[in-house]
């Protein structure tokens, strides 16, 4: 592991990494390192040539073995020196056969030590090596060898550069047969040959930023490191990922940090450091691979600086340009920071400001569950390492700078902090953070919500991830209902084990968020933290009593299944299911679950429960909780059991139904009760009951906190969607919409990123909501929602659940598990996305990926990454898989499922893919183990940074007010705020197809944009519904959101409608007629192909781009489509189409849009 992962492949060919068969494209059958030609020796096989004394040595201090070496030493303990020599001399490779195995020999005694040596130093003298190599007692030949002029031909008597090695026919140790033969392409001869050429005065040593420029290269930098668009590692990363299972979905930890830049960006004298790995510590200590020290000499440290600073350094003048950049900050003479400077930037920089945290290690801080491709180094080290030019620089848009960086440009103001001005608060941030004072944010989460539950208010149910245990090192419960009471006690279970996980009293629970990660924390004071004290239940036989319980069969981490919780004024119900396996294997292994592991797995429908080869028993047990009150100065609450169903021939036990106290802290009791007597533990029959009483003598205070006011959004015009009039909905601006539909009566309902269900009721029917009402709330990240008769489908992470009110209150009080059993962990990716039903009445559910989860159990792994199909039973099916975050899912009107996948590693586009039953769209997930599966490409490829995170998707129906946009896709591109539109073409059964911008781009957000659209719906009434958040996990700032609702104008402009592929190259049609003059004027085009080939890295840039130029170009009788002949096109390929000016008598901002992007998935015959 270390070989493949420390760096070793860049300069080393390795048995472990055969880079052969990862570069099918190479020239060579032999392919040399990525460092060549300044590559090191081979590693297949070295175990013939060196001790293992020799390479512990070698690795630990080369200079004492060599001098003049250019091996650099890596920081190894001990044991990783151990592990890589074993792995070096123990290695497994084929050895070559040798040609001459099997001729006979003339027997002969060997030569004496003496003679060796000898015959060796003649041969060396011969073959003058110390002309080029250090050897102690040995001189270089004094014999001047002239300069060549040029390459000597094949013919000649010796060329070290021919195509082939020459052949000699004197003796072993004649002189010509010493001579070398270098091993060089045709590109390398052809390079030589023409500097050779070129030379015209004697060569003089090479000095400043040229030798820098060689030192980079001679030792390997650009073999490693990324630099603008040479690609080092990143090339081979994805292919080293899969040669171990420990490294499956690591690809981003073999990458080091891009050297794109690195002069404008760094301090001299820190740059001067880093670049030969004198840095006091590793930056960043994620990565699996490692910066070795380089033995510079001073010289050659000042060199490589100069020539880093010479290529990137942008000059100071040029900066005049952009006055706003330093309008509030000098940096040639930055400030020391004041105090009220250094508070000021570490709340922009913590959780409540910008919240660089959600990906950057603070000192001691280090955010949770950030993918390995987002995140940041420490900040408290920016100030000394980076330039103040280049952070300013930097902040207006990373992307622009580094290709590809996943970190979004802050557009948004903290409000309320220096005049909300956007600029001056990035200057202030600069300015903390350069003052060695500066102190890592004590800020790192934010409380978003605070649910207590007043007297006489029925209990409050929270579904999402709770954290429990000490807040330095806390623990968290997935799936996890807690339960408030109005007499101020609270509950927290863990729904995978049915244990009681905290009992609290006081004040209830609050959200809060941590970097991209949402908790939920119990607010009041502990009672008790884990007692032994749990829901489950076992069987025992009736005829059998003292034999061993059979304990519920385990499914993935489940021990029981949730089948519905229902709320009343004072009661919480749950009805809970468990499973037995009645067979003297199972009940030997008390529960464990061996068998389904290969099903797990294969990522199938089976499950430990629904195996058809297991004949399994159920119980079915309601558990109904409540506030206690007792006449004393007792207070506390109960649960009381009862049997729904049990097996013939079995009594079910409560587990762990028993009395038990404590005294420390705050005392507490438990007494348990049940109406069967006859036994010490509690085992009941059908129809009985048992009851557990927690009690306290502390009576909590019930506090009602102030009700706080709702800021709602304004109702703004949306101006930035050509064609269409649009306006923001009147709510409150702490909903974060995330799906939407439409009850029979007409009335909205939507989701909430903060786990609940609204419904707006428009009364008067002017488009605008009067009413708003909370239908449900303390769900996990919602982001399906269906209407189904009288009940509401919601697809929350953990499961989907039936709401109703059967009360008629207005609020849901029946929670049914509609569907569940997927691996569930605390890890924010583990969303389950969108809620798409077909024609069919069979619903559709998104589950995202696992796969940079590099400890993710296996047992907690079902389902990630694929598209459920859930019948109207609530059987699942998966039926497509290896996606990595399938956020947005919808049919068109032929019942086709499409499905977005979101860009990174293997998914080198935004995708929208069609969705074809057993199919694999790329990105395994963390325990996949289906091998050699064929990859679906997507049917879409949607250009990024064009996009970088599209997520829901709807489709205009057939009968669409705007007939040119019938059956046409939206898709909402949140980091970017605009909507894009896509179109799909069906060539011989292949989905395909072009997308193009729908809303105007580099708008800000608010006001006359959208803020961020991540939800989409059309309307009863034909609108257009756009669902918005602003997220503090990836943009900072307050966690808000807004509905956007859009209608038709009186007349689309004209511009791009669709794009077709033929046989002969593409039509494209326009919205209203075109000049024909104009449309057939080739200058008036521009049209470029492009691919992109994944090695490893989480974003992947363009390759092949060429342009195509149009042989043809015709205009159909009506105007409206332009057929565009080209050569041959290729399948795998985006084209990208545009138009440079208007095809009609349009102003240039009134024709849109002007460019579409096609994927070529197979060309048209």
């Amino acid at each position: 592991k270390l070989l493949l992962t420390t760096g070793c492949v860049a300069c080393h060919r390795l048995s472990q990494f055969n880079r052969e068969a990862a570069e099918s494209e190479s020239e060579s059958s032999e392919a040399l390192p990525d460092a060549s030609p300044y590559h090191g020796p081979e590693l297949v096989g070295i175990e013939k040539r060196r001790t293992a004394k020799w390479l512990s040595k070698w690795l630990q201090a080369p200079g004492e073995l060599n001098p003049d070496h250019r091996m650099p030493v890596f920081s190894l303990s001990d044991d990783e020196r151990r592990q890589i020599v074993a792995a070096l001399v123990l290695s497994t490779s084929e050895e070559k056969a040798d040609p001459r195995a099997g001729v006979s020999k003339e027997k002969s005694s060997p030569p004496s030590l003496e003679a060796s040596i000898a015959n060796g130093r003649r041969i060396a003298t011969a073959a003058n090596c110390a002309g080029c190599h250090s050897i102690k007692g040995l001189e270089p030949s004094a014999i001047k060898i002239a300069r060549p002029t040029k390459i000597q031909s094949a013919d000649s008597t010796h060329n070290c550069l021919a195509v082939k090695k020459p052949q000699s026919n004197t003796g072993d140790n004649s002189e010509p047969n010493h001579r070398p033969w270098f091993q060089t392409t045709d590109v390398e001869r052809q390079q030589l040959n023409a500097w050779l050429t070129s030379i015209r005065t004697d060569i003089q040593h090479v000095t400043g930023a040229a030798l820098g420029s060689l030192l980079i290269h001679r030792n390997g930098c650009l073999a490693c490191h990324d630099r603008d668009l040479k690609k080092g590692l990143s090339t081979h990363a994805g292919v080293i990922s899969s040669l171990r299972s420990d490294l499956n979905g690591q690809s981003q930890a073999l990458i080091p940090p891009a050297l794109t830049a690195a002069g404008d960006k760094l301090k001299d004298e820190y740059l001067m450091s880093a670049v030969s790995g004198e840095q006091a510590s590793r930056r960043l200590p994620w990565l699996l691979v490692r910066m070795p020290k380089f033995g510079f000499s001073a010289d050659e440290k000042t060199a490589v600086t100069r020539y880093f600073v010479g290529a990137d350094r942008i000059p100071d003048a040029a900066d005049v340009a952009r006055e706003e950049l330093f309008r509030h900050l000098n940096p040639h003479h930055p400030t020391m920071a004041t105090p009220a400077d250094l508070l000021t930037g570490n709340h922009l920089i913590g959780a409540g400001g910008f919240n660089c945290i959600a990906c950057h290690k603070a000192g001691p801080y280090e955010p949770r569950n950030v993918a390995m491709g987002t995140r940041g180094s420490d900040i408290m080290s920016m100030g000394q390492r980076i330039r103040p030019r280049y952070f300013m620089r930097w902040m207006e848009n990373p992307i622009r700078v580094v290709p590809g960086i996943e970190m979004p440009a802050i557009r948004k103001p903290i409000p309320g902090v220096l005049e909300d001005s956007l600029p001056q608060q990035i200057a202030l941030m600069w300015t903390a953070l350069a003052d060695p004072k500066f102190s890592p944010p004590t800020v790192v989460s934010r409380y978003e919500q605070f649910v207590t539950v007043a007297p006489g208010q029925p209990p409050r149910v929270l579904r999402d991830v709770f954290t429990v245990g000490d807040p330095r090192d806390r623990n968290s419960v997935a799936r996890a209902m807690a339960v408030g009471f109005n007499n101020g006690h609270n509950i927290l279970i863990d729904l995978d084990t049915m244990r009681l996980r905290q009992w609290t009293i006081g004040e209830f629970a609050r959200q809060r968020t941590e970097g991209k990660s949402w908790f939920w924390d119990m607010a009041g004071v502990t009672v008790s933290s884990d007692p032994e004290i749990t829901f489950l239940s076992q069987l025992v036989s009736k005829t059998a009593t003292d034999k061993e319980p059979l304990s519920p069969v385990t499914d993935q981490r489940r021990q029981a299944e949730l089948i519905s919780s229902k709320v009343t004024d004072q009661s919480v119900i749950l009805r809970v299911r468990y499973y037995f396996d009645p067979s003297s294997q199972a009940s030997a292994q008390a529960g464990k679950d061996t068998k389904n592991s290969a099903a797990i797995s294969r990522h199938t429908a089976v499950t430990a429960w629904n195996d058809p080869a297991r004949s399994l028993l159920t119980s079915v047990v309601n558990f109904t909780i409540q506030p206690f009150e007792q006449s004393g100065d007792q207070t506390g609450w109960v649960v009381k059991a009862d049997v729904e169903e049990s097996p013939n021939g079995y009594l079910v036990e409560l587990e762990g139904w028993s009395d038990a106290e404590s005294s420390a802290g705050i005392p507490w009791s438990v007494k348990a009760g049940s109406e069967n007597k006859a036994n010490t533990a509690v085992r009941l029959q059908n129809g009985e009951m048992a009851t557990l009483q927690f009690l306290t003598s502390v009576k909590p205070p019930v506090i009602v906190p102030p009700g706080i006011p709702r800021a709602m959004s304004s109702p703004d015009q949306v101006t930035a969607l050509p064609g269409f009039e649009g306006r923001r909905l009147p709510i409150d601006t702490a909903i974060m919409p995330t799906a939407m539909t439409w009850l029979a009566d007409g009335r909205l309902a939507f989701t909430s990123l903060r786990g609940q269900v609204w419904i707006a009721d428009d009364q008067d029917k002017d488009g605008s909501p009067d009413a708003l009402t909370l239908f449900a709330e303390g769900l996990a990240a919602p982001y399906g929602i269906q209407a189904d008769g009288s009940s509401i489908l919601v697809s929350h992470k953990p499961e989907i659940l039936r709401l109703r009110d059967t009360d008629q209150d207005g609020r849901a009080d029946e929670f049914d598990v509609f569907a569940s059993g997927w691996g569930f962990s605390d890890d924010y990716h583990d969303w389950t996305t969108a809620l798409a039903r077909d024609q069919n009445g069979d619903y559709f559910v998104g589950l995202g990926s696992d796969y940079s989860q590099n400890n993710r159990p296996a047992d907690n792994d079902r389902w990630r990454g694929t598209v459920l199909k859930v019948n109207s039973a609530g059987t699942i099916t998966p039926i497509a898989f290896s996606m990595r975050f399938p956020m947005g899912l919808a049919f068109d009107s032929q019942n086709r499922l499409f499905a977005t996948d979101n860009q990174g590693v293997q998914n080198t586009f935004n995708e929208i893919n069609h969705i074809i039953e057993g199919k694999h769209y790329g990105v395994p997930s963390r325990h996949e183990t289906a091998k050699d599966v064929t990859v679906e490409t997507p049917a879409l490829m949607i250009p990024h940074p064009w996009t970088r995170s599209v997520n829901s998707i709807t489709f205009f129906p057939k009968d669409y007010a705007i007939s040119e946009l019938a059956g046409h896709g939206v898709g909402c591109e949140y980091d970017t705020r605009c909507l894009i539109r896509f179109t799909v073409q069906d060539v011989n059964g292949t989905m395909q197809g072009a997308s193009y911008r729908f809303s105007l781009p580099d708008q800000p957000s608010g006001g006359g944009n959208f803020v961020g659209p991540v939800a989409s719906a059309i309307g009863p009434d034909g609108g257009l519904y756009i669902g918005s958040i602003w997220d503090s996990g990836w943009q900072g700032g307050t966690n808000t959101g807004t509905i956007e609702r859009m209608v038709p104008a009186k007349k689309m402009p004209n511009g791009i409608r669709e794009i077709l592929a033929t046989a002969q190259g593409f039509e494209v049609s326009f919205f209203h007629p075109v000049t024909a003059s104009k449309a057939t004027d080739v200058n008036n085009w521009s049209l470029q192909g492009y691919t992109r080939s994944w090695g490893g890295s989480y974003a992947t840039p363009d390759s092949d781009r060429h342009p195509v130029v149009p042989s043809a170009l015709t205009v159909s009788d009506d105007l409206k489509t332009v057929s565009i002949q080209t050569a041959a096109l290729k399948a795998g390929y985006v084209y990208e189409i545009s138009v440079r000016k208007p095809l009609d008598e349009s102003a240039a901002a009134d024709f849109w849009p002007t460019e579409g992007h096609y994927s070529m998935k197979v060309v048209p015959k």
